[in-house]
């Protein structure tokens, strides 16, 4: 059911995460009376404080009703239909396509990282008290009807391809059991729902208008059209472009003029230190949350369970950024549908017109002939060259030497990550000291 119109007017003038833990505290209350109707019997006697007691879980929830019951307030009625006050946890609702089980799911777990009390509480109901976190089956418990139907779909979408765990929205947690497992919302996800910019790994790069046009060559513009047309022309969930040139190439701003065929915004992903497990997830979902494109750079060096994985959860185009003629197994390795983009080498005559180009956009006076012959920079170094430069001369305007001092460094780090660590052949005991 929707809210009434006395509950539109309380959600105007109640804080609406208190409004939204108010709806949890009933829950919890009602299923802690089911487990006392039906016989759970206080524990504290025979254990010696080993467990949290019926009482003090009682007195946990009326504080915690108390904290939210503030004046005026109309109580929330049933979960389904409701329409979560808290504009972020609507819009996760919204974006990813939860069921009201889910969004509960997850107010379940987000509950727990800012309130200690809620952590007692949810130890009481699992029988240990160090299970701070509820489990999927006290989840299910608390928000799936009792037919076994409605566990069963919850289940298949909390093992299989739901939202929940395709977005990593919520983690299971722990060995045994899928239902004995704990529910975890991840700290890089969670803080976002009440305002709190948390720590992310993956935030989406704002994809501003490139003049490709000069810095690309005329037949490549056109290939870069003729895929990002069908890119637009293709369904939205699986597509997947590959971008293939070598470092220097101006292979990295076609894989941008891409992405923006599509989206606003890229997350920019470096594929060198992906983490199958841990990263998909949060890349699927900061694309989702951001209506984003991913562009996975070096996507040749990634574990294959990786690119893999990045191809089955992600459900918005993937741009992969690699050189010859490692293409060629990315190809192999497709599962969605795919297009290809070889991005020429550049010439001396280009280099120079990139240089030119970048530094009147930029704003500076320089030798472009100089910087062009001695610094094989494609158009995206070029750019973060005299962008660093700018940065390092403050109000003063970056001069040839600034600049110059910039693209060496920049050359010195480029081979410094060429170098590899070797195993050393021996080891301390090896050692002899002259006597």
């Amino acid at each position: 059911m929707r809210p009434s119109q006395a509950q539109s007017q309380a959600l105007d003038r109640s804080d609406p995460l208190s409004l939204d833990l108010l709806r949890l505290d009933r829950l919890l209350a009602t299923y802690l009376l089911s487990l006392r109707t039906n016989g759970r019997s206080p524990l504290g006697d025979a254990v010696g404080g080993a467990v949290i007691e019926d009482g003090e879980a009682e007195g946990l929830l009326a504080a915690l009703h108390d904290a939210h019951a503030t004046p005026g307030t109309v109580p929330p009625g049933d979960s389904e239909g409701w329409i979560s006050p808290l504009p972020e946890l609507e819009r996760t609702r919204q974006v990813f396509g939860l069921t009201d089980v889910e969004r509960d799911m997850l107010l379940l777990a987000l509950a727990v990282e800012i309130d200690s009390r809620y952590a007692r509480v949810v130890a009481f109901l699992n029988d240990h008290v160090a299970m701070t976190r509820p489990t999927l089956g006290l989840a299910m418990a608390l928000f799936v009807p009792a037919q076994e139907s409605a566990r069963v779909r919850l289940l298949q979408r909390m093992v299989g391809d739901g939202p929940l765990r395709r977005f990593g929205l919520l983690q299971l947690e722990g060995e045994g059991p899928v239902t004995n497992r704990a529910l975890r919302a991840p700290d890089t996800f969670w803080p976002r729902l009440v305002g709190i910019d948390g720590q992310r790994r993956f935030i989406p790069r704002r994809l501003l208008e490139q003049p490709g046009d000069v810095l690309l060559p005329e037949p490549l513009m056109r290939r870069i059209d003729a895929v990002g047309a069908w890119l637009r022309g293709h369904p939205r969930d699986g597509a997947l472009v590959i971008v293939a040139g070598e470092p220097g190439s101006g292979r990295d701003v076609v894989a941008r003029l891409i992405a923006a065929a599509v989206a606003r915004s890229a997350v920019v992903v470096d594929a060198r230190h992906a983490h199958p497990e841990e990263h998909c997830a949060e890349i699927a979902r900061e694309c989702r949350w951001h209506d984003a494109c991913a562009i996975l750079r070096h996507a040749h060096v990634a574990p294959e369970t990786f690119y893999t994985e990045c191809q089955l959860r992600l459900a918005d185009p993937i741009v992969c950024v690699t050189e010859p003629p490692h293409d060629g197994r990315l190809l192999d390795l497709a599962s969605r549908p795919c297009a290809e983009i070889a991005v020429p080498a550049i010439d001396g005559p280009r280099r120079l017109r990139i240089w030119q180009l970048l530094s009147r956009h930029h704003a500076v006076d320089i030798d472009a002939s100089s910087l062009a012959s001695r610094f094989g920079f494609g158009p995206g170094r070029v750019d973060k060259a005299l962008t660093v430069a700018r940065t390092v001369a403050g109000a003063g305007a970056a001069g040839q030497q600034e600049i110059e001092d910039v693209c060496r460094r920049m050359q010195r780090v480029q081979f410094e990550n060429l170098a590899q660590k070797l195993p050393c052949p021996f080891d301390e005991a090896d050692i002899v000291l002259p006597n």
